[in-house]
C-alpha cells in the first residue's frame, strides 16, 4: 500500500483512518490488511473479495458495498490476491473521501 499517496490523494479519508486508529496504534501496525477491512466496515463501505478458479489460472476480483448497494465492481481479475486487494483499499478511499468532501 502506497501510504503517501492514500494522504495525498484522500487527505480527509485518511484523517479519518488515522483517528480511527489513533487508540492502539492501529495506523502503524496497518500492514495487516485485515484491519483495512475492519475499518472500512466500520465506515459502511464493505469490501468483497472473490476468488475464481479457472481452467489455467486462477483469478481475485473485487466488489464494494455502499448501504448493501454495489457501488463498485473492479471491472477486471488479477492473479494475485494483494493487488486487487490494494486496488479494492484505494478505491474504498476514494469513496469515502467523496462522502467528506
Amino acid at each position: 500500500m502506497n501510504w503517501n499517496k492514500i494522504k495525498e490523494k484522500y487527505l480527509k479519508a485518511s484523517k479519518i483512518f488515522q483517528n480511527w486508529g489513533a487508540d492502539d496504534n492501529k495506523f502503524i501496525i496497518c500492514a495487516d490488511p485485515r484491519c483495512l477491512f475492519d475499518f472500512f466496515d466500520e465506515q459502511g463501505i464493505i469490501i468483497v473479495l472473490s476468488y475464481i478458479k479457472g481452467d489455467v489460472v486462477d483469478w481475485w476480483d473485487y466488489s464494494i458495498y455502499q448501504y448493501g448497494v454495489v457501488v463498485v465492481n473492479s471491472g477486471e481479475s488479477l492473479h494475485h490476491r494483494t493487488t486487487i486487494e490494494e486496488q479494492a483499499f484505494e478505491k474504498a478511499f476514494e469513496i469515502l473521501e467523496s462522502r467528506v468532501a
